[in-house]
């Protein structure tokens, strides 16, 4: 039915936004419903229905921004009234059934087969899932009954794509499948069928429903059947249907179980309908070329980047338009370090075809192909684009982590790194890399939270794939509290650690522990643990940097010069630490050893063999030769290149640039420029929590010593309160150590001699 413009009530204008349906049939379409679901809703819900001034009871009309706005009113009550009615539970035909081909018959009477199971929701009244905005969903495995291999995989991939443009519900990324299947000893790649679905839910806790789906061919038909489980009971709540008439119309009956599906959990019709007539045009036609896209989507996740090509270039070749497979291909060539010339192509040719494809493709595709051509600020802003329409873009968020490294934002990327591990709660990678970024921006109760949870997911399998990262976890509690200045909690803290049994289980473990004691300066128990270690290089390391906070330089030199000969291998900070023993002949060597190193043997010693690394090196020696001139002009230039950040991080809390550091401020105090030594020092005072944390942790030491140096230098400049500031937090830092730790005579020369 319609009406003319005079036909309308005189206090019922038109919204600014919105069509207009003229008829119960139009508005119950429009809200996928039937109309006396529709009907029953004017009643008891308030659905916003409007009459004509002609009186006839049934001209009736409604505005389509009402009915959006109604339906996303929270207090309207549907779950007891919607689901008995809803229309979604048979497969679309026409109505005359009798002119279909046998085929078609056979199809539907398989449905009706299906549908009519004890379990199915048409034969009891459903109990929908609770479900709310954002809310995860998990897809398990489809049953393929078509005989076909070409669908193994590929139907769950696709219907998570169809969903992913959702901003409704959320899918559970692979990643979480992943860390649910480690924590039950299953392979990664385990298929997920029904029951292990529902046992990921139950373990993972925070996924709201579980999809389970097949598909059958009959005759040239394909029949897909989709159902919504409740992972606490078990029960299927919703069952959808959908034919496709061959093999390239499959895409179409996942979409269209796909916005059934949404409609089920509770979307606005009005939001599904935008995103479908944003998918009119779909990503990829071909099947394969989709089931080989899914698959190296898997194999990048994985770190398989170099199997990932392979099977894109496959993926392009059989839909040369695929422009998400174009940019998957140029990241996975990218994975592998090889040079641009070799990406750009595939960047580009995503690039030329982003505006063919939806909103979460098309920006995805633009941060990928800026971020690879240099241009981060155009980057962040598509990914952050993403990330406003889509927040589950784990790909997106793990990307804005280095784009905002590489742009000098740390705390930026602090966000999306917490971002990561909350898209992956029971990823013991992404929880642990948030705690370690929360612990060096000193956000140390936050940090907690996140080590706590990493600390739960540790397996045996993590122990032995990374037990350095494993003895840390245990142990970063304690070093937030000495951070803060609470060494006898610290001390606490590592004493009931050191007691339980599983610490001395592994040789990282007992390191660490060992270091943590190094750290409060608890020499005696620092030793005891430092002494089981197996590994020679470590554990006369660790045991000269003991003589050196004690003040020992001929003990001190001892175990340096037997590390040498106990290792073949060199050691960045060892001329360092040889010129602090006095053993300034040796140093030279260790320099001059270290520059005849080959390329490939100075990469595996780590970024900081460069040139740079070098000029500090032999600056430090030039100070303790007694020639101060050439030792501020090497140790300023080096110092200035080496800081420049890799990735975002700096180096300036590596071993190497501390020592240096202090070396440079010495220099510059006997040349009498105070000012400029004072400068040098405080580039370090944020630099603690990296310093004994991020590159070695017997680094604390070497921080706390430039701390005092720039205390000293205060107090020779006059500015006795900074001093004494500085002092005052040493103190607190030691005031569980040894009392022959060489800072504590040093802090108390300072207090009476004022410098």
């Amino acid at each position: 039915m319609s009406s003319s413009d005079d036909e309308r009530s005189s206090d019922a204008p038109e919204p600014r936004s919105g069509g207009r349906l003229d008829s119960w049939k139009e508005i119950a379409a429009y809200l996928r419903r039937s109309v006396r679901s529709a009907r029953r809703w004017e009643k008891e819900q308030a659905l916003p229905i409007r009459r004509h001034d002609h009186g006839k009871g049934d001209s009736v009309y409604a505005f389509k921004a009402e009915l959006d706005e109604w339906w996303n009113n929270p207090e309207a009550d549907l779950d007891d009234q919607n689901g008995a009615e809803r229309s979604a539970i048979l497969p679309r035909r026409s109505r005359t059934a009798v002119l279909l081909a046998v085929g078609v018959f056979f199809a539907l009477l398989f449905a009706a087969a299906w549908l009519s199971r004890p379990d199915s929701a048409s034969t009891r009244e459903p109990r929908p899932v609770p479900f709310r905005a954002r809310d995860w969903v998990l897809i398990s495995s489809f049953e393929n009954r078509t005989g076909e291999p070409l669908f193994d995989g590929m139907l769950e991939y696709a219907l998570e794509r169809e969903i992913s443009e959702s901003r409704y519900v959320n899918v559970v990324p692979r990643p979480r499948i992943a860390d649910a299947l480690s924590l039950m000893k299953k392979p990664v790649n385990a298929r997920i069928d029904a029951a292990l679905g529902r046992e990921i839910c139950l373990r993972d806790g925070g996924i709201r429903a579980l999809l389970t789906g097949r598909i059958e061919k009959i005759a040239s038909r394909y029949l897909l059947s989709l159902a919504i489980v409740d992972p606490s009971s078990g029960a299927t709540v919703a069952g959808f249907a959908e034919e496709a008439a061959g093999r390239e119309k499959v895409p179409e009956a996942i979409r269209l179980c796909s916005s059934r599906l949404r409609d089920a959990l509770g979307e606005a019709p009005g939001l599904i309908r935008q995103s479908e007539e944003k998918l009119a045009s779909v990503t990829t036609p071909s099947l394969e070329a989709l089931q080989l896209y899914s698959k190296a989507d898997a194999q990048i996740e994985e770190g398989n980047s170099n199997v990932a090509e392979e099977l894109l270039k496959e993926a392009v070749a059989k839909d040369p338009q695929f422009a998400s497979a174009y940019i998957h291909l140029a990241f996975a060539i990218v994975n592998q370090g090889r040079p641009k010339k070799d990406y750009l192509p595939a960047a580009e040719k995503a690039f030329e075809l982003s505006g063919t494809v939806s909103d979460r493709e098309r920006y995805f595709i633009l941060g990928g192909y800026y971020g690879m051509v240099g241009e981060d600020e155009k980057a962040k802003i598509s990914y952050e684009t993403l990330l406003s329409l889509f927040p589950d873009h784990h790909w997106a968020v793990g990307n804005l982590i280095v784009i905002c490294n590489r742009l000098g934002q740390p705390w930026e990327a602090i966000g999306y790194t917490v971002r990561s591990a909350e898209l992956n709660p029971k990823n013991f990678g992404r929880n642990i890399d948030a705690a370690f970024e929360l612990f060096f921006a000193g956000r140390f109760a936050e940090s907690n939270v996140y080590s706590g949870r990493a600390e739960s997911l540790i397996t045996p399998e993590t122990i032995r794939s990374d037990a350095s990262t494993v003895s840390l976890v245990h142990l970063l509690p304690a070093y937030c509290l000495w951070s803060q200045g609470q060494a006898d909690q610290a001390l606490q803290f590592v004493a009931r650690r050191s007691s339980l049994r599983e610490s001395r289980q592994n040789q990282e473990s007992i390191n660490s522990i060992g270091l943590l004691y190094l750290l409060l300066g608890r020499f005696k128990d620092a030793e005891k643990w430092i002494q089981q270690l197996e590994d020679p290089m470590q554990r006369e390391t660790d045991l000269a940097m003991i003589a050196f906070d004690r003040g020992d330089r001929a003990t001190m030199a001892r175990h340096l010069l037997s590390l040498r000969r106990a290792s073949e291998h060199r050691m960045v900070r060892l001329p360092f630490l040889l010129l602090r023993a006095g053993a300034l002949s040796e140093a030279e060597k260790e320099i001059m050893a270290l520059a005849r190193l080959a390329p490939k043997e100075r990469l595996r010693l780590g970024t900081a063999i460069t040139p740079a690394y070098f000029d500090i090196a032999k600056g430090d020696l030039a100070l303790m030769s007694g020639r101060e001139q050439a030792a501020v002009h090497l140790l300023r230039r080096g110092l200035k290149n080496f800081d420049r950040p890799k990735v975002g991080i700096s180096l300036t809390s590596s071993g190497a640039s501390l020592m240096g550091t202090v070396s440079l401020a010495r220099a510059l105090e006997e040349e009498g420029d105070l000012a400029e030594a004072a400068e040098v020092l405080e580039r370090l005072t944020e630099t603690k929590t990296r310093a004994i944390l991020l590159y070695c942790c017997d680094n604390g030491s070497l921080w706390m010593r430039s701390q005092l140096e720039l205390a000293r230098v205060y107090r020779r400049m006059g500015r006795l309160e900074d001093a004494q500031k500085i002092e005052n937090e040493l103190r607190r830092a030691l005031a569980q150590a040894d009392s022959d730790y060489v800072l504590l005579r040093e802090l108390k020369r300072l207090e009476t001699s004022g410098g």
